[in-house]
């Protein structure tokens, strides 16, 4: 594996995973927290293999900046997504079929997103 920066949404004990898994050198953004889970981590990854463990969050960011530079930013990440980011959306579900949903997750992991959404 040849990547080095690796973005965590999940935290917790998934961030370790991360870390463990990761090359030497390896830098982890962590930008969210959705297993409700504090990140506990093993400091030798850090110390014996130059990892780093860093977080990002947006209204931070975007405080130090003025009006026209956040304006910017905002262009430049339509275009991406309008222009040079796909992503490939392979089913939709309700909320009522979430079993189902899995199902076709296990079975096509590699197919795209799944979304989900609520109503009938």
């Amino acid at each position: 594996m040849n990547a080095r920066l690796f973005f965590d949404a999940v935290g917790g004990e998934q961030t370790e995973i991360m870390l463990r898994s990761s090359p030497p050198g390896s830098t982890i953004v962590s930008y969210a927290k959705l297993s409700e889970q504090n990140i506990s981590l093993d400091p030798r990854l850090l110390l014996q293999e130059n990892k780093k463990v860093r977080g990002f969050y947006l209204g931070n960011h975007t405080a130090g900046k003025t009006l026209l530079q956040n304006l910017r930013t905002v262009g430049k990440v339509k275009d991406l997504l309008a222009n040079h980011i796909k992503i490939n959306i392979s089913a939709r579900f309700s909320f009522e079929k979430i079993n189902e949903a899995l199902d076709y997750y296990r079975r096509n992991m590699s197919a795209g997103k799944v979304l989900l959404y609520p109503g009938t």
